[in-house]
């Protein structure tokens, strides 16, 4: 039975945002971004991105936006690009465009390292001490826009985490139930004077089959015999001995070798509930746990295209966990080795003459990160695409808003 526990978590590398005391519980918790506040609006629904203006470097600096970090720069006229491929500036980006779920932890762009601590302790040997954490070993945010009118948001990273998991788990359940047993034990013989007709007189035969339970067959668990043996047969000739011995008090089966009449034994003839001891029911639940470490390197990559009218949006997830004591360590690590040469998610969308919209609807990001997976896995290979229609400026109510789909065709 749990005491308490003692847990220390620790996030990012920003101001400390609260320290909390209780009887069993001392908490930390740092926030890896910004403490400047945004405001996003639960009316329309949507993410605004920067719209690049043609032929100016004035921007909108809504809270929201993915506002350039430099002007836009001139481009040749057998360019593709308008602006050219670069990386956004953090700041510029809002944190539920890059949001996503990484084995049960949500991760954005902003997020450094994230770590946890927690030390269980009880009336027993076992002190387990879990730890998570994810350190984001390198990361970027690319933004362009094409001729064509196709604002694109490119994502990549690569994380690692520890994790404490379940390795195994016993349980052993002992119930103690009051019970009555009835038993029954049968000894009995019947002598008479024999029938055939070459038998004398005064000759004595037996009339019971010999049948004996034999007691050290008695099952343990059901308490009933597992074996009988035959001893003699109806008609069979008593001896004189047998027949004096027969004659004394109690039960005899014969004398001098010769065993006739029945001893059967059986210790269960049936149960009813409760004893003179007791009449309830007690239930004993003993579970054991070994926990182990799993290490994870994960490739994330999120792909966003925008046109007028639509937006769709690609995600790739790729795995490789190593556990300390795992079972079948070559078939795992053969099957994650050949997931990471699964190919990538790159939605494709159609260009336009019109100009970009970029109210993009956020419930395409919600799609997307909503996307089942079984809880507390590790994922090797995890990809899908979505798609949306993006929001238009007389959209004025939530009903309005369209609905966003995403499909996620291979999960491992």
């Amino acid at each position: 039975m749990y005491l308490g526990s003692v847990r220390f978590v620790t996030r990012g590398s920003g101001t400390w945002r609260s320290t909390t005391f209780d009887h069993t519980r001392i908490g930390f918790r740092a926030s890896t971004q910004p403490t400047v506040a945004i405001a996003i609006s639960t009316v329309i629904a949507s993410i605004t991105l920067s719209t690049p203006t043609y032929g100016q470097t004035n921007h909108s600096t809504s809270a929201a936006e993915l506002q350039p970090t430099s002007p836009i720069s001139t481009t040749p006229q057998n360019s593709d690009y308008i602006l050219p491929p670069r990386v956004a500036a953090p700041e510029k980006l809002h944190p539920l465009t890059t949001t996503l779920p990484l084995n049960d932890i949500p991760i954005n762009h902003f997020t450094q390292w994230q770590f946890s601590t927690r030390n269980a302790f009880a009336q027993t040997p076992e002190n387990p001490i879990f730890l998570n954490g994810t350190l984001k070993l390198e990361g970027r945010v690319i933004e362009s826009l094409t001729r064509n009118n196709i604002y694109t948001v490119d994502q990549e990273g690569s994380y690692w985490q520890l994790r404490s998991v379940t390795h195994q788990t016993a349980i052993a359940t002992t119930t103690v139930e009051p019970q009555t047993m009835n038993g029954l034990e049968m000894q009995m013989s019947l002598i008479a004077p024999c029938l055939t007709s070459d038998s004398s007189t005064d000759q004595q035969c037996t009339f019971t089959p010999g049948l004996v339970a034999d007691r050290s067959s008695i099952d343990p668990q059901l308490f009933v015999p597992t074996g009988l043996e035959q001893i003699s047969n109806v008609g069979d000739a008593v001896t004189p001995e047998s027949l004096a011995a027969i004659r004394q008090p109690g039960f005899q089966a014969g004398a001098n070798g010769q065993e006739i009449g029945i001893n059967l034994y059986f210790p269960n003839g049936g149960t009813f509930a409760g004893n003179s001891q007791s009449e309830e029911t007690a239930i004993e639940r003993n579970e054991k746990t070994e926990y182990a470490y799993a290490g994870t390197f994960s490739r994330i990559r999120q792909i966003v295209k925008a046109n007028d009218t639509e937006a769709v949006l690609g995600r790739t997830v790729r795995g490789f966990t190593v556990f300390v004591e795992g079972e079948n360590p070559s078939v795992n690590l053969a099957i994650q080795g050949a997931a990471q040469l699964l190919p990538e998610v790159v939605p494709k969308i159609e260009g336009s003459q019109n100009p970009v919209n970029t109210r993009i609807n956020s419930i395409l990001y919600r799609a997307a990160s909503n996307a089942r997976l079984p809880a507390g896995s590790f994922t090797i290979y995890s990809a899908g695409v979505g798609r949306a229609r993006s929001l238009t400026p007389d959209m004025t109510s939530l009903k309005q808003v369209p609905r966003a789909n995403y499909n996620s065709s291979c999960d491992l």
